[in-house]
């Protein structure tokens, strides 16, 4: 006889409720970015301001890209089998608090083979181990993401610890060479972490495990990978770690602490932790840990294109921790260079929160006077037109522009 899980029929039915909260109307405010434009006749060196006012929805961040990354060695199989189950539900409960939301899997064992560092020598895993693997690239559709992570079969590891920090390293590289994610440039990118073991590194937390030997698994070359900065860069990036830990001892801890909430001077990445006492616990916790994410923005600023981010000024340079369904307000400053050539200039100004894209006005400066802007070049055909003493025109497409943020 099956065993009824009482849990899970808990946040099954909390699933229904939510969904069923979404369809209604009045059940969620979201976020509105004013003025929608601004346009301005500007000689070079004019300035024009205006006031972009932001006010964030109901759930502050309104996108995020979650990406389940699952320690797939022998010990973690009944977290897996926990994970395969609930994957839809939970994935479709997240939906249902964020519905601009889209998932990924990546998977990892271990280094196949034995490794020798100072202080630790062990075999790291067996031959048909991978120390890193993308499952399912960021998309939309949940029944893909599903399917996939129900595709996942047991590997081995064999020592203890585990390559946490290649992990994490290629999650924040999203290199096609070695594995891209995808991660969308509008969206908050969080990273769900599933894993019972402490990381290989030398010396974090006082710990040796052995050193993690980067892309050429090879032990002591200039690639090896120290835990601590491959944190550090994730943070800079941006990139939250919501780490369950279902290890049950203070190595495993400090390392999935390390990666999320951080341990001892140790910072982290702002995100969240959870000590897993048995797997069914999985679905409601990391649906906890999301709303964590997504229920406050630690940052929000303003955004402008490379090209003209020496046209911007605001202040202030941006807001610390934005609840829901809260008013900001910048004074946006637009200055045109010295030696600006005359045309048609536009340009967004993304307002982001954590990441995420809240909303843009879009910028329309229209230069009179002619000049010359070193280094930038018109599209192919307007200087044709301005040969024939017509007003050029610049035009920064808004995927090109966000591109280049």
């Amino acid at each position: 006889m099956k065993r009824v899980n009482t849990r899970r029929v808990a946040f099954l039915a909390f699933c229904g409720v939510v969904a069923s909260l979404l369809l209604t109307p009045a059940a969620a405010l979201a976020q509105t970015v004013e003025p929608s434009s601004f346009s301005a006749t500007l000689d070079p060196g004019e300035t024009a301001c205006f006031e972009m006012t932001v006010t964030t929805g109901t759930t502050p961040v309104p996108s995020a890209d979650i990406v389940f990354t699952i320690d797939r060695t022998g010990s973690m199989w009944d977290e897996i089998d926990e994970v395969k189950e609930s994957a839809a539900d939970i994935m479709t409960a997240i939906r249902a608090v964020v519905p601009d939301s889209q998932f990924g899997v990546a998977s990892f064992m271990d280094y196949p083979g034995f490794y020798s560092y100072p202080g630790y020598a062990d075999i790291y895993g067996e031959g048909d181990d991978v120390a890193y693997e993308v499952n399912q690239q960021v998309t939309d559709d949940i029944g893909v993401v599903a399917t996939a992570i129900n595709s996942l079969w047991l590997g081995s590891g064999y020592d203890w610890p585990q390559d946490y920090t290649r992990v994490l390293y290629e999650l924040k590289e999203d290199d096609p060479a070695y594995g891209a994610i995808g991660w969308r440039g509008t969206a908050k990118k969080i990273v769900v972490m599933f894993g019972d073991a402490p990381t290989h590194d030398l010396d974090f937390a006082g710990y040796n495990y052995g050193g993690d030997p980067g892309r050429d698994a090879v032990a002591e070359t200039a690639d090896d990978l120290d835990f601590e900065t491959v944190v550090g860069e994730l943070l800079a990036e941006g990139i939250r770690v919501v780490a369950v830990d279902s290890g049950g001892s203070p190595e495993s801890a400090a390392t999935f602490k390390g990666m999320s909430i951080g341990y001892d001077t140790a910072p982290g990445t702002g995100g969240q932790y959870f000590e897993l006492a048995n797997a069914p616990q999985i679905p409601d916790a990391v649906l906890d840990m999301i709303e964590a994410e997504v229920s406050i923005i630690e940052y929000l600023t303003l955004q402008v294109p490379a090209e003209f981010q020496d046209w911007v000024d605001f202040t202030p340079a941006g807001y610390e921790n934005v609840g829901p369904e809260t008013t900001v307000v910048f004074d946006v400053c637009v200055t045109v260079p010295a030696g600006t050539d005359a045309g048609l200039y536009t340009f967004p100004v993304d307002a982001t929160g954590d990441g995420a894209v809240l909303g843009t006005t879009e910028v329309s400066i229209t230069v009179p006077t002619t000049g010359a802007i070193p280094g930038m070049t018109p599209y192919a055909g307007i200087g044709a037109a301005a040969a024939l003493g017509l007003a050029g025109v610049i035009m920064i497409r808004r995927r090109a522009a966000r591109q280049a943020i």
